[in-house]
């Protein structure tokens, strides 16, 4: 996929976050990523956080990849913003998720 191209969806995607922000709807920001498992297990995690939320919850998420600086070591990690998600049920994912 050409750069531009990738440029333009992560644009629009991060415009589409903002406009739910700015529509003062309840979100949350939630990640499976942690150093503690490996890739393809955090990779697996994202799946079943992914399943939960469309099959169970019935919301709409937008994916993204966030990117960590510390200590000259460069990481980056997938996670999902969470549309209309209840304030209790997104504490819940979050502890489920660590």
């Amino acid at each position: 996929m050409k750069i531009e191209k990738l440029q333009s969806i992560a644009e629009s995607n991060t415009s589409r976050i903002l406009a739910h922000i700015q529509q003062d709807e309840t979100w949350a920001m939630i990640s499976t990523y942690t150093s503690s498992y490996s890739e393809a297990e955090n990779k697996q995690r994202l799946v079943k956080l992914k399943n939960i939320v469309r099959n169970e919850l019935k919301l709409g998420y937008n994916q993204f990849i966030s990117r960590w600086v510390g200590d000259g070591e460069v990481s980056d990690e997938q996670a999902i913003f969470i549309h209309n998600i209840d304030p209790k049920k997104a504490i819940e994912l979050g502890k489920q998720f660590e």
